[in-house]
């Protein structure tokens, strides 16, 4: 059995060694492009100035790395380092390591590698060793400034991962060290690059900092995959572009890239690109001023495009501008003008938005971290680069004669101010961000909720206004308790108060809640002493008097309601009717009156018709003398009156006037006589209701519901019709929709989406003549969900409701939409309507069509195969990745069975598409950044987002000590399964941290402990005297590890034959990730427990994931690959206790005196030291 493992575990680690890479490193020396390569081994020379290959130096074995100056290349072969002479190709050996060399730098006059986690320096002329620099972790690479006379370096084998300084003596040896100033608070890298003026270094996160002390210099807009410079001017290849910045990280141009570029190089003012032709490097030049930077499309036109914007802004006196994603344009609308102005043309969608009157200046702010700016005295402007910030930016607002900023960066986050040039007044960290920012000139203060944290709060950020320092911050007395955190945020009109969406008014200064208003609102405008509102939920202007008191509120007819905005003297309105945007706009000093009943039109109930009375007997908002349905029970007036009923009882529409069984409601509602009782409507036999047309006949809002009224709208910009409501803002009231009819019995399918941040906090409910047939309290992640349900015959009402039972009073707008309602028998019994049903007349409640061609498989006659295109992209559906919707390319970004256009995870990150654009760090199309730790808690974006966390918000978990299960010391083990039994017997070393494990069959190998990491060590098998396999950094278990936080680990394989040559070199990443933990059952006891999944990312991109359970003061008992292989007994001389917590400790001396010095612990899982065994089983077995 065991032998059986051993072979698996050959050919799948064989598998993932396949794929070898030939090319080692690349370097530049006097214009010359130096490539290292193994298999074949040798050194390629290219000249950039001369534009042609020089001649090869082939390497007489395998080389692991590489430096160079004028004269020498240095080689390592694994610990051997040797000097070849550029000019006559002789080598010379200098000396061995101790370990593989995988880093080498030169200086003037010396030699320095990387030996383990120190740095050798060796003399050039004698090759004697000089000097020896320890260091914590070991350095990625070692970047040599002459300029600075140091090395710079990031390191690896921990996280956060950091950039490091070295600084060298008058000798060139290193002396003394420093990390910078941010300990990983900017994201991680992997290379660095210094400009040409030595004044900066580059990683390839974009990232930059000044060489001289390692503060944060700015950052790039463009992922780095390569990078060069022309002169000082950074150029960067990401994907197939390259990208030209200028010194102060502006960019400058782009240009088309070829693919299969591995290697970039600046050479005057070319870029130089080395391309992988099939095995065969062409080179190719890219001359600078073939840059340029991409034009945008042209822009969408206001008076034709349906509109959707996302962002607004206003210069406060007269233009209006708005940002619709959509149509990638911001447009504008000029008072003065009284209509639209030329809009704006975008290339990508921005996140922030903001009005600088100081610097006449439109500033946008992307999730990349690039801010942008149109100028506003230029009548044709383009959008200029102006700042990069070091993550997507997560905040951006105007504040006097500065902008201020804030990105995820630094500690928690961290906030900005720029001055007009773009240039870093003052920064700050550990500092909150949120969705809403205002800023008040009169206290020189930013303000803010610090959204993502618990409890919420409101919190500013001060501003010196003459210098633009940031100048103190604080939050408020409330830290969660009375203050409501509610968008949205604005000053009252001198400054002195702000106005929060929950209607409190809080003083400035001190944010003491002063007063408050009577109701919560969705947007306001505070006009001299003036204050108007828009309740929330609905479209019911309110007009404040001077104490605070309601003096007026009126609903807002003819169009929808989107947005106020305070111009002057004037307020403006944003509405949407049909599709397209009006600004509607009222001198607040010269109201108009068009029926002259001394109540200006936006206080009068009925604007067109004279009632200085205001009567509104339905309380809607519309006064008796214009509504046409004065009780608000969907019969109108003029009809109850031809009817006999009374236009101001609600009650009578449910009475049935001529007993025929149906009430007046639904007889008017399909047009029969309700004084005639052989008039009946029709029975419904099949319904189709898409809401694209005018109201739907059987609709109707309830009574109670009509102040925040289900409507007619269309879905995110687009022409989709669709039944929508706002979520109640308040337990005691509820929004409801009804469908009543005459049904013939079938099933009714309606789809259903929700979008808001707090839908978990309502109850969804359909109810089928009042009681519930269906309900929903769940979180949906504003996806479309379908559901269906039997109607029997006869006559039904059937209510959907939204409603709550609890709120905490700071829940943002939630939106609620009802679309695609289908009715019909369903002829078959299978629960699904005939008119969606893949075999209507053949019962198949499971919908199984194999080959998508919409025809179930138990009525179509080739369900395998299939043969219609649905789409008509070329396709037949059985083999089209989206057969529902045409893509030719069948693009397919991340591999999987659907292509990009209908793959709900196009990035298969695990994270799906709309989850991440909800968060502007996130991109659906990078499958990298669900590995990314947004907010430095130690659990990656996409874990915390599948656990119900806030990858924005900073969490604690708990924290393991995987000693306590992992046991150590004189221990004797006897393992067993189906057909073999074997021990494994642990000592101590002679370190505490070291102990040595060997088995019945002369396996050997050491276990280390170390700060980080449980560390394995190859030792030669009983009567051998050399190892075949040498393992760097094989860290098998961490130290500690939190609750969901993943630890990562860059180690590496090397496999020798029985010559001692290097056969197979095997660099891979190891991360752990703790999933689980509780208690369970083992040998008749019970054990505290926890699972660790472990995955091995090998080089290459072949993946190996496992799982392993250990019990605490056990170990590891069963492997998941073979649980027939189990631990069967244990005899433990002396327990080692120097790792375990202080609980556990005790716990092994109470284990140790009861059991007379017996114990158990775990064995290192065969999974972990598979490798270990490779060449040992392939002898025996292969």
């Amino acid at each position: 059995m065991k032998n059986t493992w051993y072979i698996w575990v050959f050919l799948s680690v064989l598998t993932s060694f396949t794929a070898t890479a030939a090319r080692e490193a690349i370097k530049v020396q006097d214009k010359v492009v130096y490539t290292l390569y193994s298999a074949p081994n040798k050194i390629t020379r290219y000249d950039i100035q001369q534009n042609k290959f020089l001649g090869e130096l082939a390497l007489a074995k395998v080389p692991t790395a590489f430096a160079l100056d004028s004269t020498t290349i240095y080689v390592a072969y694994h610990r051997e380092l040797y000097a070849i002479d550029i000019a006559t190709g002789d080598a010379s050996f200098i000396r061995n390591s101790t370990a593989d060399i995988q880093k080498i730098a030169v200086t003037p006059s010396k030699v320095h590698f990387v030996e383990n986690d120190n740095i050798v320096s060796i003399d050039k002329n004698d090759t004697t060793k000089v000097n020896q620099y320890s260091r914590w972790y070991r350095p990625r690479q070692l970047v040599y400034s002459s300029v600075k006379n140091a090395f710079y370096y990031r390191d690896s084998g921990v996280s956060p991962s950091d950039i490091h300084k070295i600084e060298l003596d008058v000798n060139e040896l290193p002396v003394s060290a420093m990390e910078s100033p941010y300990h990983g608070d900017y994201p991680s890298a992997s290379e660095l690059y210094l400009n040409a003026s030595e004044n900066k270094i580059y990683d390839n996160s974009g990232t930059i900092y000044f060489t001289s002390d390692l503060t944060y210099a700015g950052s790039l807009s463009v992922n780095v995959d390569l990078l060069t410079f022309i002169e000082d001017n950074p150029v960067v290849a990401n994907g197939n572009q390259l990208h030209l910045f200028s010194p102060t990280n502006i960019e400058l141009g782009q240009v088309a890239l070829d693919d299969n570029v591995y290697f970039i190089v600046g050479n005057e003012s070319e870029v130089i690109a080395f391309i992988d032709s099939d095995g065969v490097t062409e080179v190719k030049a890219y001359d600078v001023s073939s840059f340029s930077l991409p034009k945008a499309g042209e822009p969408g036109d206001p008076h034709t495009s349906f509109i959707e914007p996302e962002l607004y802004g206003d210069d406060g006196m007269d233009t209006i501008y708005m940002l619709d994603h959509e149509s990638l344009t911001i447009y504008r609308w000029s008072l003065s003008e009284e209509d639209f102005l030329s809009s704006w043309a975008l290339i990508d969608p921005p996140a922030w938005m903001t009005v600088s009157n100081s610097h006449q200046r439109l500033y946008l702010g992307y999730p990349t971290g690039k801010v942008t700016y149109f100028d506003l005295t230029n009548s044709s402007p383009e959008e200029t680069h102006f700042t990069t910030l070091a993550t997507g930016v997560r905040g951006l607002i105007s504040a006097g004669n500065y902008l201020f900023a804030a990105d995820g960066s630094g500690a928690w986050n961290t906030h900005y101010t720029f001055d007009q040039s773009g240039t870093i007044v003052s920064s700050d960290d550990w500092r909150n961000t949120s969705s809403t920012y205002l800023f008040n000139d009169n206290t020189n203060r930013v303000y803010h909720y610090r959204d993502g944290t618990s409890p919420n709060d409101l919190e500013w950020a001060g501003i010196a206004p003459e210098t633009g320092l940031l100048d103190g911050h604080g939050d408020s007395p409330y830290h969660g308790g009375d203050l409501r955190v509610s968008r949205p945020l604005l000053n009252s009109y001198d400054k002195q108060l702000l106005l929060n969406g929950a209607g409190q008014l809080l003083d400035a200064i001190s944010l003491n809640i002063l007063n408050s208003l009577a109701n919560d609102i969705s947007d306001a405008v505070w006009h001299t002493q003036q204050l108007i509102t828009l309740r929330a939920g609905t479209q019911n202007l309110q007009f404040w008097g001077s104490n605070y008191q309601l003096l007026s509120e009126a609903n807002f007819k003819g169009a929808e309601l989107l947005k106020m905005f305070g111009l002057g003297q004037d307020l403006a309105l944003l509405t949407r009717k049909d599709g397209l945007l009006k600004v509607q706009h009222y001198n607040l000093n010269d109201m108009p009156d068009a029926d002259s009943d001394g109540l200006h039109d936006l206080i009068d109930n009925c604007p067109a018709d004279a009632n200085m009375n205001q009567l509104d007997s339905d309380a809607d908002s519309s006064g008796d003398v214009c509504d046409l349905d004065d009780d608000n029970d969907s019969i109108p007036d003029s009809d109850e009156i031809a009817f006999g009923l009374d236009p101001l009882d609600a009650a009578d529409a449910l009475l049935d006037m001529d007993n025929d069984g149906f009430n007046n409601l639904i007889e008017f509602l399909y047009r029969s006589d309700m004084n005639d009782a052989s008039s009946i409507p029709s029975p419904i036999s099949s319904l189709t209701e898409d809401f694209n047309d005018s109201w739907p006949l059987g609709f109707y809002n309830s009574i109670d519901s009509l102040n925040q009224p289900w409507i007619l709208t269309y879905l995110d910009g687009s022409s989709q019709g669709v039944l929508m409501a706002v979520a109640p803002l308040h337990t005691e009231n509820f929004n409801e929709v009804n469908l009543a009819g005459y049904f013939n019995a079938g099933v009714l399918h309606f789809d259903y989406k929700v979008v808001g941040d707090y839908d978990y906090r309502y109850d969804f409910n359909v109810l089928l003549n009042g009681e519930m047939i269906r309900g929903s309290r769940t979180s949906l992640e504003n996806n479309w969900y379908r559901y269906q349900f039997t109607i029997p015959e006869g006559v039904q009402t059937l209510s959907f409701r939204i409603s709550a039972d609890t709120l905490w009073g700071h829940e943002t707008q939630t939106n609620y939409y009802l679309d695609n309602f289908t009715f019909s028998p369903d002829s078959d019994d299978d629960g699904i309507s005939d008119t969606v049903d893949n075999c209507p007349f053949i019962y198949n409640p499971w919908q199984n069509d194999n080959d998508g061609d919409g025809i179930g498989n138990e009525c179509d006659s080739t369900p395998n195969t299939p043969d219609i295109d649905t789409d008509g992209d070329g396709f037949v559906d059985g083999l089209d990745n989206c057969p529902a919707i045409a893509n030719p390319g069948q693009e397919n970004l991340d591999g999987d069975e659907y292509g990009d256009v209908c793959d709900q995870d196009i990035d298969g990150d695990g994270i799906d598409n709309e989850t991440e654009q909800g968060f502007h760090f996130l991109d659906e199309r990078n499958p990298d950044d669900g590995r990314l730790d947004q907010d430095n808690d130690g659990v990656d974006n996409a874990t915390e987002i599948l656990n119900d966390r806030d990858p924005g918000a900073f969490d604690e978990y708990l924290t393991f000590n995987l000693m306590d299960y992992f046991p150590l010391g004189d221990i004797t083990k006897t393992y067993v399964s189906s057909d073999a039994t074997w021990t494994e017997i642990m000592t101590q070393g002679n370190r505490n941290n070291e102990f040595l494990v060997e088995t019945n069959d002369g396996a050997r190998w050491a276990i280390i402990m170390e700060e980080q990491c449980l560390y394995i060590e190859e030792r030669p098998d009983v009567g051998e005297s050399i190892s075949e396999i040498e393992l760097n950094n094989w860290c098998y278990l961490p130290r500690k590890l939190s609750q969901f936080q993943k630890f990562s680990v860059e180690m590496s394989l090397i496999l020798y034959d029985e010559s001692g040559s290097a056969v197979f070199t095997s660099p891979q990443t190891r991360e752990f990730e703790l999933i689980n933990f509780g208690e369970m059952q083992w040998q008749g006891k019970t054990y505290e427990f926890i699972t660790i999944n472990v995955v091995n990312r090998f080089e290459h991109g072949d993946i190996h994931e496992y799982q392993m359970t250990l019990l605490k003061g056990v170990g590891q008992v069963s492997w998941a690959h073979d649980p027939d292989q189990l631990l069967q007994s244990i005899e433990v001389s002396r327990l080692n206790t120097s790792y375990l917590t202080p609980e556990a400790n005790q716990e092994s001396d109470k284990a140790n005196k009861s059991d007379g010095g017996g114990g158990s612990t775990g064995t290192l899982p065969l999974l972990a030291l598979a490798t270990i065994f490779i060449f040992r089983s392939r002898r025996r077995f292969m």
